[in-house]
């Protein structure tokens, strides 16, 4: 299976629960960051385990912290085989002086992916059409929208970008997220969990990475297919995304 956004150093003293879960389903695991410290800890677990690929980002409510001085982030990024969790947040963050550092620091992750041809982990919520405007035109190999909740009209924008999609453990309970399955292609299609703090901030529990079967569940009743079928395509979908972002770790034959 595969878990396209996970945030696997927020676990705390539940990792190895985790860890164990992500070995006994075989489990490929993009592991996002939010910060410095946060990469520093994803690449540790990923040096843990091989089905674990770590990711580079300084997540949209961490951008204030490090808008001032991009340049410092240059030995992060040029050390990352992936970029994300990055983007903007106009949603859960309400402060709009808080914008223009947002913006700031999602510009320069979308320049060091174009220039070094690495995949980015995008974060939308609220600001689908400016992270839109923001992509549009830029020379990216590989995009993932993670968790998309807004407007279904943007969808193909984005798919015309060339944009995967993540649907995680809101399907389980969300008739706006099932109807924006039925909006992505085969070929666009991934699964996520957000854990731990996805299925939290549902259900007042931390998530688990074996939530992947309810969302892999769900996936193929609604598109109307067998299990099996779609784990293959997606996983299909993540080894070509990869290969497009050329990360050669984690990518299965």
């Amino acid at each position: 299976m595969v878990d396209a956004h996970a945030h696997l150093d927020k676990y705390g003293p539940d990792f190895p629960r985790a860890l164990a879960q992500i070995r006994e389903s075989a489990i490929r695991t993009l592991a996002v960051s939010m910060d410095l410290d946060s990469f520093d800890e994803t690449l540790r677990i990923s040096d843990l385990e091989p089905l674990v690929l770590p990711s580079f980002g300084i997540h949209p409510w961490e951008a204030p912290r490090f808008s001032a001085d991009l340049e410092a982030l240059n030995p992060f990024t040029e050390r990352a085989p992936m970029l994300g969790e990055v983007g903007l947040d106009f949603h859960f963050i309400e402060d709009e002086d808080q914008y223009p550092a947002q913006r700031a620091v999602f510009d320069y992750f979308i320049g060091a992916a174009e220039t070094r041809g690495l995949i980015l982990n995008i974060h939308t919520k609220g600001a689908e059409k400016e992270v839109l405007s923001h992509l549009r035109g830029r020379g990216l190999r590989g995009v993932v929208i993670h968790w998309y909740s807004g407007p279904l009209d943007l969808v193909r924008h984005f798919l015309d970008l060339g944009a995967y999609f993540t649907v995680g453990v809101q399907v389980l309970r969300s008739r706006h997220i099932r109807s924006l399955v039925d909006l992505i292609p085969d070929d666009r299609l991934l699964t996520e969990t957000d854990n731990p703090g996805g299925w939290q901030w549902m259900e007042g529990e931390p998530g688990f990475p074996d939530l992947l079967h309810k969302v892999e569940a769900e996936l193929a009743e609604r598109r109307g297919e067998d299990r099996e079928r779609l784990s293959q395509r997606v996983e299909e979908n993540f080894t070509r995304l990869l290969i497009s972002g050329g990360v050669t770790g984690g990518v299965s034959s």
